[in-house]
């Protein structure tokens, strides 16, 4: 079976900030957590705005979801230090939701 007859392509887009997308992020994580590590704390949609609003002094910090037919799916953050190395982008969390993985 080819990709395209299993499932639709999964749109990948920086989180927008709102309070629809911070819910969906945190309940990706949520589900991530529980299904990986069930001993770490779970995130907060104040730590989510926090990092959205107020990055690090001399960081850029980007999020990105991705969706997949209006849900979100899947979490990235990207973190790069904007003194030096510029040219060095790091992945600081990558989450899939564990209903969608291995598709």
């Amino acid at each position: 079976m080819r990709l395209s007859e299993r499932m639709s392509p999964a749109t990948i887009m920086p989180l927008d900030g709102s309070d629809q997308s911070i819910s969906a992020w945190v309940a990706v994580q949520h589900a991530c957590r529980l299904a990986d590590e069930p001993n770490t704390a779970l995130p907060t949609a104040a730590r989510v705005r926090g990092d959205l609003e107020h990055p690090w002094p001399g960081a850029r910090i980007d999020q990105w979801a991705g969706w997949l037919d209006g849900r979100m799916i899947a979490v990235l953050t990207t973190g790069m230090r904007l003194p030096d190395n510029t040219d060095v982008t790091v992945i600081r969390e990558l989450k899939v939701h564990p209903d969608y993985r291995r598709r």
